[in-house]
């Protein structure tokens, strides 16, 4: 009973940020309003588009910085302009969205990783040997397959050298 009931709980846990930005994405496509944005700073790191922004005063009078990855005509617009379009629900600020604003799939993917459940390799069972016994790294061949057992996490072979 507690493995499920722990599975349950990290699925619950895995999805909940997932969740919140579907949400969130949804209130802003149907409640959002469209208000123009003043532009504090536009960045480009490993060329990518990044711009930090802040809401009218009647939207946000607390004045939050926020922060957006958006696509590169839109980057070169905020930093000609100094302004950048937002879709915005009212009462809300924080449920925000940036016109050109790309979309991240990140989260998605993670959930998708927690719905998948915890997986068995085949194959045996690997040893834990104290320090200083078995093979050590230099018995190893190139290309050989190491298999792994952390808490958690699936196991899976990686091939030796050509892991990151």
């Amino acid at each position: 009973m507690l493995p499920v009931t722990s599975f349950v709980l990290a699925v619950v846990l895995v999805n909940l940020p997932f969740a919140h930005q579907a949400w969130t994405d949804c209130q802003v496509e149907l409640e959002g309003r469209h208000v123009e944005a003043t532009v504090v700073e536009v960045r480009t790191l490993d060329g990518q588009g990044f711009v930090d922004y802040r809401l009218p005063v009647s939207v946000d009078p607390s004045r939050t910085r926020y922060s957006a990855r958006v696509d590169d005509e839109t980057t070169r617009q905020a930093r000609e302009t100094g302004a950048i379009g937002v879709d915005v629900v009212p009462g809300d600020p924080a449920a925000n969205r940036p016109v050109g604003e790309v979309v991240h799939h990140l989260l998605a993917v993670v959930a998708a990783g927690g719905l998948a459940g915890p997986g068995r390799a085949r194959g045996p069972r690997a040893r834990v040997l104290p320090p200083g016994r078995g093979p050590g790294p230099r018995a190893l061949r190139h290309g050989q397959r190491v298999y792994i057992h952390l808490p958690l996490v699936k196991k899976s072979g990686v091939p030796y050298g050509q892991g990151s």
